[in-house]
Order: C-alpha cells, then structure tokens, then sequence
C-alpha cells in the first residue's frame, strides 16, 4: 500500500493490470466411465505480480482443489469425476478465477471412452463379427465374451438372448458357456463326435500293449471330451481332451493295456469318450491266452453247462431217460470231435453206459484210466472213477470202496458229489434222514452251492415236510432253486411262511423266496407272511408296493399296512384309493410323512366327484395342511392341487401372499444326470433364481414367456439348448392372478407376470407401478441391524474387524446386555411379592414364559435353567435315563457337541445301557435318517440328534427323525441340541416331536452365564433334582436372575421388529410367536443369501468354491438344508496358522483340529483333519462377505 501512494504522490500511474497467465489454455480431458482423474495447473502474472481471488467450476463435474487462492505463483490441483458418466459422454464449460486483477475463465472438456467392443483383429461391431472370431479363435471369443461392454452387441436383442447372456456370464464363465450362448442363440450347432471304429481285441499279449483309436469331431466351435478307462487293466494317456488337440478333424486316444494287471481267460473292457452332448464307448478284448485256445475253453465251459444242465432237468424229472441221454451223448460227442475228451467227460459217457445198463462198454472206458493216480490232481474224479468201478464190477470191495470215498470227502469237505456218491455207496449206514439233512447243511456253511445240494434237500423235505423246521439261508436257497424249477408244493410254501414268522432279521433271499412261493400257491396266509417279512427291513421300496397293495385289497390287517401302501406306491401320477384306507387315515392322520400325505390329499381333491363323502371328511384336515405346508414353502405337484384347491380364494393378505409365492411354479423334469441345478433368468428382474435339481426334478418359478431356462451341473458349467427336458405348469393363474392383486400383494414375479400378461386396470394400477425387488435386507437395513450389536465392526482393543465366529459366541445384541446390566444394579430378590422385588419377578415369569411359547414353540412343559445350556443337556438326559426302568440302550450321533454325545455316554454307563453311535454322513456333513434308524430298535431309550452341525452347518429333519423312530419304538425319547440352529431358523418342538431342545443365550445374540431347555410333560413329571417346596415340575434351583430372563426377552423382541419392519401394518393383532416365526425366516433368508454369496462369489470376487487352493469341505448344493456355518481349509496352511493369518488381515475365525478335546471326535467322524469355521450373522452385509472373501484369496494366493 505505501509503494503505491507513493508512486501516485510522484505521478506514476499504471492505467492496465497485467494479464493472468495459465500454464495450458485449456483442460482437455478423455478417461474411462466412472473413473476419477486427478490433474494440476499454474497460472500467475508476467511480472510476477502477488495476485489473490477465488475459484468456481461450471460443471460439478471439475472440481478445484481449492476455493481460494493468494500467491505470486499459483499452483491448482483439479479431479474430475467420472461416476455416472457414460460412455462417449461429453462436458464443456469452463474454471472461472475471480481475482484482485480481474476476471478469467479457462475452457475445459471433459469426455468418456466410447465403450468400443474389441478383439485382437479390431472392433466387434455386431454378433455376426463375434461368431466370425470364435469361428477363428475361440479363445479370442472368450475374452470378448467376458468383457463387460459385450452388452453392447446385445442392445437390439430380444429379452432372451440378453436374459441368455446373463445367465451364461456369471462367474465363473468357461469356454463351454461361451459354446452354450452361440447355439442357445442360433449361431451355430452343437459339435458332433464319432469313432472310425468302435471295438478291438488283443490276444497272445506277452506285455504291455500301447495302442490308439481315433475320434472325428465335425462342426467348429469350442469342445471339451472328458477320456475314462474302465477295467483294471486299461489305463489312458490323458482324460482331457480340448478342441485344441485335435490335428484337423481327428484326435488319437492312446492307451495302454498293463499286462501284469491281466487275468486269465479274456478281459473286458471300455474306453467313454463324453462330450457335454454325447457319450461315446470303444470295447477292447484282451487276453494272454491265443484266439484258438480261448476260443476252446469258451466251447468247453458251454458244453459242460450244457451236460450240468440237462442232468439237473432229468434229476427234477422235467425230462425223461432217453432224451437227457440222447442230449448227453450229442454233447459228448461234439466236444470229442474238439479234441476235449477229457477223463472227466469220458467217466460221464461210462455213467450214461451203466444207465442203458450197457456195463462192458462202460469197463471198457473205465479200464484206460486204470493206471491214472486222479487222488493227487482231482479228489471228485477220483472218487466218481472209484464209484463207476464198484457199480459196473471193476472194483469189487465195496466196503473199502465206501471207506475211501467217505476218507475223500473228508478231505473235501465242501463236495456235493463226494458227499452223494458216499450216500449212494452206503444206503444202509446213512443214518437217519434228519441226520442227513444236517449233513447237508454243514456243506453249505462250508461252501457248497450246488443245485444238486438244493436238489437233494428238496427232495428229503418233500418226503418229510417235519424235516424243515427253522429258516436259514441254506433252506432259503433250496427253496429258490425249487421255485426255479417248478417243484414248489403247497404244503412246503406254507410251511416256509409259517417258520419266517420266527425271523428277526430281513433277508432279501428269503424275501424272493416267499415271493416265488406266493406266485406258486396263492393264499391270504403268505401273502400275510410276506407283508411281516417286509416289515422287518426296510418297507418303504417302492418294489414292496405289490404286496401290500394286495393285503389292502385282500382285506388283511396289520399294524401300519396302511401307511406302508402308501409310501411304497408311485406318487408320479394319481389314482383312486381303496376306501378302507381313506377311512384309516381319517382317523390317523399324524402318521404319514408331509408328501405321502399331500399325495392322498391330493388324490382325494381329484376324485371328489366319485366320492364326495370323502372329500368332506377330510376337508377341514386338508385345508389346515395346505395352509401349512404353504407357509413352509413346500412344493410339488400333490401341493400344488392343494394350494389351487384351498388357497385359490384368499380371505386374508396372508392367505393372498401364501397364493402370490406359489403361483407360476413349473414342474421340471430332465434325464441327464449330470444337472444339479436350474436356473431361471428373466431379463426384467434383477437376480436369477435358483432351483435344486433332485433325481432329475426341479420346480422353478417362470413369470414370463421370454424366460430363459438354464442348467448348471457339479462343476459350475451352464448349459441351454444341449439339455433335454419337459415341463408342466402347475397352477392354473388365470383367474388367480387378479384375486392375489386385489390385497396389493408386493411380489417381484406376480408384478413381472401381470405387467406382461394382465390387462391394465384400476384396481390393480398400484401392482404395475411397484419394482421388483429380490432382496430380503436392503443394505441400509442390514447396516441399522449392525448398529444394534456390540463391537460389530470393530474390537476396542485390537481396532477393525471382521468377526465371522458365531458359532463360538455371538455378536452381542446391545439390547440384550442393557437389560441384564440394567436389573443387576438392584439387590431385591424376585421371589418377593412387593416392591422391586415384584417388579423383578415379572421378568422371571413373563421371560419362561416367552422362552417357552415364543422360542421353543411349546403349548405346555417345562424349563429348566442352568448356568450353561450344557448343563441343562446332562439334567435332562440324566433324568430320563435314571427315571426310565425299561431300556437297554440309548443311541446319540458322532456328531454331536460334546454336551449331549457326552450326556448319553455317562448316563449309560450309570445305568448300565449299551452306548451306541451314528456316524456322519461325510458327503453331506450331516445325519441320514436311514442310518440313525439302524442304531434305534425296540429297547431303544432315548435318541439325542442336534438339529444343526457346529461344524458343517448341516440341518437334521429332526421331525422326520423323531416321526421314524417312534415307528420303531413309541415310547423312546427324543433329545434335539438346538444350540447351533437357534440364531438362524424357527425351534418348534411340538412339530418336531421332541421331548428336550436347549439353546444357549449367549450363541443367540444375548449373554453368558445361563442356559435354557424345554422338557416335554412326560419328563418334567419325572422325579429330579429340585426344592422340596416346589411344584413337580418346577426344575430351578435356588433363586432365579431375572436379568438373564430380562436380555432374552430383549432377543425376543429384536426379532419380532424384524418381522414388523418387514410386515408393516400386517403385523398389526399377530401373536409373539407369530412374529417371531416371521422375523426367524426373514433371518433364515437373509443368511442363506449370505452364504450363497459367500460360496459362490460376484462377478467382481469368486466364492470359496471358486477360489484356487480353498477347499469348502461337507459341501451342500441345497443350501435350504444348511445354517450359515461353512467348514473350509487353504492347501499347504496348518488350520491354525491359517486362522492367525485371518486375525493379521483383521478376521476372527477359529479352527477346529483332532488335538481340541471339543473337536476331534466330530472333525473324524466327517472324515477331517481339521476345518477353519467361518459363521457370520444376518447383521453381516454384502460387503463384509465380499471383504471375506478378498481376504481369502489373498491369503490363498500367498499375500
């Protein structure tokens, strides 16, 4: 300022400012869509003149670093913000700088790649370019395929193909969903395969054979042949084959025939060449041996089956003397003239000599063999030469005859023929006939199966029918070569019924006896006996269906011939029922599993006009099954019937949603074995949707003609129009459509279904103008449920984490603490009736209350509270098992929590009770119905099966558990560990049949320092450990803590707002349990996308099961029957330094490993070394898994 007054005192005045120099005369910027540049700039004057002012964009796009600004030389940094750009987008305008010497603006342009698809050649502008390059370069094709701007050639297309396009892009994407777009589009057709031969035979091998045949591909495009050898001996080069090794249109298999693998005689073998489409087999014939000698000894075998053969139809006189010796002789005859006259087939012509009683010709045959030694090389041709001797009188000591033929049969001890020719030698000293038959049996426990031994058998027992007096698997046989042979008596088969009265133990034998007995002689009494012997394995093979559909019609009465008439018959189709058997299930509906009983259900729907009695009988049962099982989510076609019948006219929203999610539900049905998956992509919503495919069968939604149906196999290949299949609308929405509407039901299918195919109206204007949506939690959701829990994110001491270890303990519901921590402060005792104490004892009787009817489910029992649910678990067994007189045994799981394996282990020992264990099923990780029932007989106790894995994550159907073992015993008791599953799914105890289920607060989102369990009537009534004073079923020891009560009761109402947040205004007059029901499945949901997620992956991250190195172990593909637990390991890294590794990356997980003593039973039952646990909460959000995963394949890749 004095510089200047100076200079205007002494008449120097400056009339111009200096201009605002820039170091670019204008921005210029191109960068991709949606990223962020950041760049620099200098402006200032010539004269270096201090200049001052501030800075503003036209566009919030370009953004200045700074707002203001003073210098002489300014420097500016800028960043300009791609997000939301698209590509090719443009933006002019300028940066405007006021400042002490004026006013400048700097023009800018800022613009977008234009989103080009290109190949190595140059730009792909169309499909038909795109099908050129894979023509070319299928490899080249695959990364266009894969680049996200392919869309770009899809703009012009149909909702399917772009529906195609994203079911075939989603990762993992293989070469083979790059061949399924091209055909599933019309581009190109399926390569085909043949082979220029089919078979090739090998003889005189000396030593290994290295050979070829080849394969001829036709048509371009991308395949994959998987080569399998099937035979010891065969062994293939490589067992992957791609386009890529093809030499033209050929490929040279090679293999190898291992000499010292062979057998003598000839080897058979295979060689499948499978292509997604095809299968082909190449047959190879291998052998040491030369042609001409195979080709002998092949003739020999069938001749001498031959002469067996038509010597046991003349011994059952199903043909007489002189043909069986005309058909002998021409045998004979013709393996004479093959240069086979062996001795044996010499002394077998002698013996058909003796039988025309022409005894010279017969010596004369015999006397070759004179000099022969037969008792060092065959002790039964020894013994038949000696027998042909005495009978034609060339030996003429019977007596020492006898002895050395009984001293041969001594030696060979499991001779039929020795055995008969010592019988035939010896008719006086045989013994008595029982003696005999005896005899006959011990040869068949030492091995002998000849038809002669069951011949013979059969012949004593027809005489004597007193002879057969107990089953065994020798009479067994004797009376299945009778029933071959046409022998059978009815006398004998109705003998043979009566004894297997006395079987304890099924045996398919005896079974395909009795039935060849049935079919022989026909009567109530064996077909009465069959039905019992059917009963004692397992009567639910559908082959068992002839049986007791005949005891129903017959009119035979047995306990549960009703219930196994139905569950061995075909449920494919319907048929009318026999009507004694709609009248049994009238009165005994509990007995049947939920889809047999849906399929009578059914039948009944569709026979009403025939017999509408029946139809109003079981109305009532059949609309509060429908109305269930809907809300289960069951389906199938017997399902659909009642859906369609009983929920057709909703009276409520519930009823009305119930019909919205089971409408447009399709049965699918293909044959190729390899698919385990459908899925179902409609362009217009979001996600796909996924179906299991089980035993070819599948049941998708599809809202729209356009949809595009895909199929994924084991290994995450998709494919479209190579896989043949049939489908079948289930539902008839024509009219249903418009019921479900008018309760403004928000359903993302029934919206997408009606704005295609429903006329537009005013009373379902709102329908059309709702989105759909997929998701169960939106991500602002899920992130105020997070909030709600303690350290969620973050641990206070060690700073950001991922805590992913639920299954040890759970995240903390904030609530839950606050509520113990808030009555802890006050010293009244509950158990008083005024003051705080009063209020205290609220939360006592109020918090069992709702444990009880909201929790477990329950309408009556008991609670039993602990300082650990493990401790209930052992006063809870230990009561049944010391209550209990009857019993010899009690039947637990390997893979239970040590707490209830090791309650019914101790409590047998105390009592004296055999402890038996169920294995797991290693491919599932979990437990098969079938199998826990071959541990639990009539003697059976109790039965403790966890509802789900702490490991695995595997859910047990315990209700079907539970409904089959009391098929076996009524009595027994049902003990489910619910620990696990309680934080993820509904607990219903009196639905699953239980009579004790636990859980432990503090693995439920609440404290530690208490455990709960449910005890059914018949056990709180039992004698325990209690107070004197108190009521017999009052199981708490001492005075209770109401604040433990008071923080479940918080967990209560935590999942109940879950229900309400989800419900709105429905939730308005719905009970607790209710809510809590619907709150428990929208978690269930919610963690089961989780898991999905976590397995599978996104576009941007894989899933475990898609990660190098990373091994998901007890993997499930039907994620419907898993809790959000995952059993994994990394190859090369000890699972406890894996999970150190974790922590380092700011995850808690933990490892279970065979030295933890909570551990190693269950890790070896699964077939495990160890496993790293991994169990997130339904507070966890997309990105925690997202961050999970990152984590995982950088501790994979070695980072």
């Amino acid at each position: 300022m004095k510089k200047t007054i100076e200079e205007l005192l002494s008449g120097n005045f400056r009339h111009e400012h200096p201009q605002l120099l820039f170091s670019q005369d204008k921005i210029e910027v191109t960068l991709k869509a949606g990223d962020v540049y950041k760049g620099e700039l200098y402006f200032g004057t010539e004269d270096n003149q201090k200049i001052r002012g501030y800075i503003t964009s036209s566009n919030r796009r370009v953004v200045p670093g700074t707002e203001k600004f003073s210098g002489t030389t300014v420097r500016l940094q800028y960043g300009i913000d791609g997000a939301g750009m698209h590509p090719g987008e443009r933006h002019e305008g300028w940066l405007c700088f006021t400042t002490d010497i004026g006013e400048y603006k700097l023009p800018f342009l800022i613009q977008t790649e234009k989103a080009e698809l290109k190949s190595a050649a140059g730009d792909v502008p169309d499909m038909d370019t795109f099908v050129n390059i894979a023509k070319d370069d299928f490899k080249e094709a695959y990364r266009v395929f894969t680049d996200r701007r392919f869309e770009l050639l899809l703009r012009n297309a149909g909702q399917k193909e772009k529906a195609l396009y994203k079911g075939l892009s989603k990762q993992p994407v293989t070469f083979q969903h790059v061949e399924e777009f091209l055909i599933g589009t019309g581009k190109k057709d399926p390569v085909k395969i043949e082979l220029k031969a089919d078979q090739n035979s090998f003889y005189d091998i000396s030593e290994s054979v290295r050979e070829t045949f080849a394969v001829q591909r036709s048509g371009w495009g991308h395949l994959r042949l998987e080569v399998e050898a099937k035979g010891d001996f065969l062994e293939v080069s490589r067992h992957v084959v791609t386009d890529e090794d093809f030499i033209g249109s050929y490929y040279q298999v090679e293999y190898v025939i291992r000499k010292e693998k062979l057998k003598k005689g000839r080897q058979f073998g295979e060689i499948t060449v499978k292509s997604p489409y095809q299968q082909l087999t190449y047959q190879i014939t291998a052998s040491m041996e030369s042609k001409v000698q195979l080709k002998t000894e092949i003739h020999v075998k069938r001749h001498k089956l031959e002469l067996l053969r038509d010597l046991a139809e003349y011994s059952c006189k199903r043909m007489d003397s002189k043909t069986w010796i005309g058909s002998s002789r021409f045998v004979l005859n013709q393996l004479r003239e093959e240069g086979c006259d062996y001795p044996e087939y010499q002394m077998y012509e002698a013996y058909i000599l003796h039988m025309e009683e022409k005894d010279e010709q017969a010596r004369e045959i015999l006397k070759k063999f004179k000099h022969q030694n037969f008792v060092r090389e065959n002790l039964e041709l020894a013994g038949a030469y000696l027998y042909l001797c005495v009978l034609t009188g060339l030996h003429k000591d019977r007596e020492q005859a006898i002895r050395r033929l009984y001293n041969f049969f001594l030696q060979k001890e499991d001779s039929f023929l020795l055995f008969k020719l010592w019988l035939e030698m010896n008719p006086e000293d045989k013994g008595s006939p029982s003696r005999l038959v005896f005899m006959m049996e011990e040869l068949f426990e030492k091995g002998c199966r000849s038809p002669f031994l069951y011949l013979e058998a059969w012949n004593y027992i027809s005489s004597d029918t007193t002879l057969l007096h107990r089953m065994s698997s020798f009479w067994t046989q004797v009376f299945l070569f009778a029933g071959e042979k046409g022998l059978l008596t009815e006398e004998l088969v109705m003998r043979f019924a009566y004894l297997t009265g006395y079987e304890r133990e099924f045996c398919t034998s005896m079974y395909r006896a009795l039935a060849m007995g049935y079919d022989a002689f026909e009567s109530d009494d064996t077909l009465e006996a069959i039905c019992r012997y059917i009963m004692l394995g397992n009567p639910r093979k559908p082959e068992y269906f002839r049986w007791f559909s005949l005891a129903v019609e017959k009119g035979i009465r047995l306990t549960r011939i009703y219930e196994y008439y139905v569950e061995t018959m075909d449920t494919s189709y319907q048929r009318e029922l026999p009507k004694p058997l709609l009248m049994y299930f009238t009165y005994n509906n509990t007995s049947l599993a939920d889809d047999k009983k849906a399929f009578i259900y059914a039948s009944i729907v569709g026979n009403r006009g025939r017999q509408p009695q029946t139809y109003a009988d079981y109305r009532d049962h059949m609309k509060i099954f429908a109305m269930r099982k809907a809300k289960e989510g069951r389906m199938n076609e017997n399902y659909a019937v009642l859906y369609q019948e009983f929920l057709s006219n909703p009276k409520t929203e519930g009823q009305a949603k119930l019909l919205a999610q089971k409408l447009f539900t399709h049965r699918l049905y293909c044959d190729d074995k390899k698919i385990r998956y459908v899925i179902v992509r409609h362009e217009q919503l979001r996600e796909e949707e996924i179906y299991p495919c089980i035993q070819g069968v599948a049941y998708p939604r599809i809202y729209t003609d356009d949809a595009v149906i895909l199929f994924q196999d084991g290994k995450q290949r998709r494919y479209v129009s190579t896989v043949d299949y049939n489908i079948k609308k289930l539902f008839d929405e024509r009219e249903l459509t418009d019921k479900v509407l008018g309760f403004h039901i928000e359903e993302p299918g029934l919206v997408l279904h009606c704005s295609e195919h429903t006329e537009l109206k005013p009373e379902n204007l709102q329908a059309f103008q709702r989105i759909p949506e997929s998701e169960e939690f939106s991500d602002e959701y899920q992130k105020s449920l997070k909030e709600q829990f303690c350290y969620a994110d973050t641990d206070p001491d060690y700073g950001d984490r991922l805590f992913f270890e639920n299954s040890g303990g759970s995240l903390r519901l904030r609530a839950a603490v606050e509520a113990k921590a808030g009555l802890e402060e006050y010293p009244d005792c509950p158990e008083r009736v005024r003051g705080k104490g009063y209020d205290l004892s609220y939360y006592v009787s109020e918090g069992t209350k709702e444990i009880l009817e909201v929790v477990f489910g329950a309408k009556s029992g008991a609670l039993i509270t602990e300082l650990s649910a493990s401790q209930t678990m052992f006063h809870a067994v230990g009561t049944i098992m010391e209550n209990v007189k009857w019993g010899k045994n009690a039947v637990t799981s390997a893979l239970e929590h040590p707490s209830a394996h090791d309650a019914v282990e101790y409590y047998c020992k105390q009592t004296g009770r055999e402890f038996r264990e169920v294995p797991a099923n290693q491919t599932t990780g979990g437990l098969d119905p079938d199998t826990i029932m071959q541990y639990v007989d009539k003697d059976t106790v109790l039965l403790s099966i966890m509802a789900a894995s702490n490991i695995s994550g595997n859910i047990m159907d315990i209700k079907e558990i539970a409904r089959r073992a009391k098929e076996i015993n009524p009595d027994i008791y049902i003990v489910s560990d619910a620990v696990q599953h309680a934080p993820h799914a509904v607990i219903d105890v009196e639905d699953w049949g239980v009579d004790v289920s636990n859980f432990a607060p503090y693995k439920f989102f609440g404290v530690r320092g208490c455990g709960y369990c449910y005890v059914s009537d018949r056990v709180a009534s039992m004698t325990h450990r209690k107070l004197t004073c108190k009521a017999p079923d009052v199981w708490a020891l001492g005075t209770p803590t109401p604040g433990n009560f008071a923080s479940m009761m918080a967990v209560i109402d935590y999942v109940c707002d879950i229900a309400k947040h989800f419900l709105g205004d429905k939730a308005e007059g719905m009970s607790k349990r209710e809510l809590y029901v619907e709150g428990m499945n929208r978690i269930h949901l919610q963690e089961r996308g989780l898991l999905y997620r976590m397995l599978e992956g996104t576009e941007d991250v894989p899933g475990l099961r898609h990660i190098p190195d990373v091994e998901v172990y007890v993997d499930m593909e039907d994620l419907t029957y898993k809790d959000l637990i995952i059993a994994m390991g990394i190859k090369g890294i000890e699972y406890a330094d894996c999970a150190q590794k974790y922590m380092e990356h700011g995850v808690t997980i933990f490892e279970r490993v065979k030295s933890s003593p909570y551990s190693k039973r269950i890790v070896e039952t699964l077939g495990l070394d160890g496993a790293l646990r991994v169990s997130p909460l339904h507070c966890h959000g997309r990105d925690d898994v997202d961050k999970f995963l990152k984590i995982t394949k950088d501790i994979a890749e070695g980072k």
